[in-house]
């Protein structure tokens, strides 16, 4: 296995991301972590502005932690790190629960919120989704692949091709969507390699 990474709500918020990056770890791209703190959040925010109910984040969550039962780091862990942390008093329990998963990316979009030199001092790199992606797609372009490939086919409500998640995905994951379009250049219709 590659490294271990850490996501933090606001990637777990976007069920686009949100799957993508797990199938990759499905099939052992890369170890993914979260906090107790990150799924309250992120169940917190989809009830909030997505409109989901509490069971429909309680069965998310549940089905996030039996896919990954080694991934979630508990409170009692980093609780006594968390004001000690350099980064927005808001983030300080993400970094400290990186930091005791003893991780080497934590993926966010808030990366303002993480300055480079605090989380360097641990070890930890500071990435977007996007370029998380992208790197990870270059390291092992087939797994990247086979994951999107295996996303869109499970994909049922509604049924998408993979031209139409590439196309929702570009102004969140642009980077990731070229990478992938450019994978399928040759090829004379894209959603002919996913089905």
């Amino acid at each position: 296995m590659a490294f271990t990474v850490f996501v933090d709500a606001c990637v777990l918020f976007s069920a686009a991301q949100r799957d993508i990056l797990l199938r990759m770890a499905g099939i052992d791209v890369f170890r993914v972590k979260w906090s107790d703190d990150v799924l309250v959040e992120t169940s917190r925010n989809l009830q909030r502005q997505r409109g989901l109910g509490v069971s429909q984040t309680d069965r998310l969550i549940h089905r996030m932690t039996q896919a990954f039962p080694d991934a979630c780091v508990s409170q009692e862990r980093y609780a006594s790190l968390i004001e000690s942390m350099p980064v927005n008093p808001k983030d300080r329990h993400v970094l400290a629960a990186a930091i005791v998963a003893r991780v080497d990316v934590l993926v966010t979009w808030n990366v303002t919120d993480f300055p480079l030199t605090a989380c360097a001092s641990y070890g930890i790199d500071i990435q977007t989704p996007d370029n998380f992606l992208v790197t990870q797609a270059k390291l092992a372009p087939q797994s990247v692949l086979d994951a999107l490939d295996s996303l869109i086919r499970d994909l049922r409500k509604p049924l998408i091709t993979i031209s139409q998640w590439l196309e929702q995905q570009e102004d969140s994951l642009p980077q990731f969507v070229c990478w992938v379009r450019d994978q399928y250049r040759d090829s004379s219709d894209i959603d002919d390699f996913c089905s």
